[in-house]
């Protein structure tokens, strides 16, 4: 098995689907919009269930891995809370199994039912973990000038010989990664050197708006998923203290009524 398969492993070994985090002994910590909104997804624009209403934007839908620059220019739509539904999802899906396996003696069999497939980027959760726990990092690439920080970690593969070593990463992980000044690579602004009250209002600018909805509890509307956003138990990746967490009560909302708890 690929070190990135095995990685993955261990972080859905340690994966909560009712708190939607990974708990280690030491603490909770998730992947989370920050970071999609770093590698380059949406946070905001129209959900991904809005119609398409035009000739000229169904054109662009077939093509769009051709016409992103065009789609970025006319038309946007909020990717980052579908993708992260879909990896909370998956992420489920997998415990799942991996808990079914430990109570299936002939795990071997062909014709057992514990086969999963999973569609979302896991890409993004072995690159959340690079980020966070230095000692697991491979050798970073050369960022360009102005490029994204995902050119990082383009092509990368490393062996790791205990891929359990995460849980006791305690003293070597890093809560805020996205803070640190990196060689060639432009910070976002709303990383600041210093504390700042910001009222969220229309006239906020889009960056700060992205990154306000990166810090509020909301629902992640995806694609037939509608999965709950736990910023409440991960608040020290947003440089606040963490609170005894309290339950949030699920919902089972139609998809429109959960993307208004998202957008308000």
């Amino acid at each position: 098995m690929g070190a990135l398969q095995e990685c993955t492993w261990e972080k859905v070994e340690k994966w909560c689907p009712e708190t939607k985090s990974v708990i280690f002994s030491w603490g909770e910590s998730t992947i989370t919009l920050e970071d999609l909104l770093i590698v380059g997804y949406s946070v905001l624009g129209s959900p991904v269930f809005c119609p398409v209403e035009t000739d000229e934007l169904n054109e662009l839908e077939e093509k769009l891995n051709q016409a992103r620059s065009e789609l970025n220019k006319r038309t946007r739509i909020a990717l980052a809370p579908t993708v992260l539904a879909s990896i909370y999802k998956d992420l489920s899906s997998l415990k799942e199994k991996i808990v079914a396996l430990t109570k299936f003696d002939n795990w071997g069999d062909e014709d057992n039912e514990l086969a999963v497939t999973v569609r979302s980027p896991f890409q993004l959760v072995q690159t959340w973990a690079w980020e966070r726990v230095l000692h697991l990092r491979p050798e970073l690439n050369l960022i360009k000038m102005g490029g994204r920080r995902f050119a990082w970690w383009h092509e990368q593969f490393i062996v790791v010989e205990n891929v359990r070593v995460i849980d006791s990463a305690k003293d070597d992980f890093d809560w805020r990664p996205y803070v640190k000044p990196v060689t060639n690579w432009n910070s976002p602004k709303f990383y600041r050197e210093k504390e700042m009250l910001i009222s969220v209002d229309p006239n906020l600018s889009e960056k700060l708006l992205s990154f306000a909805h990166c810090l509020r509890v909301s629902k992640l509307v995806g694609f037939e998923c509608i999965e709950q956003y736990p910023l409440h138990r991960v608040a020290m990746q947003f440089g606040m203290d963490q609170d005894l967490p309290p339950c949030v009560a699920r919902i089972n909302e139609i998809p429109s009524i959960a993307w208004n708890y998202y957008r308000c």
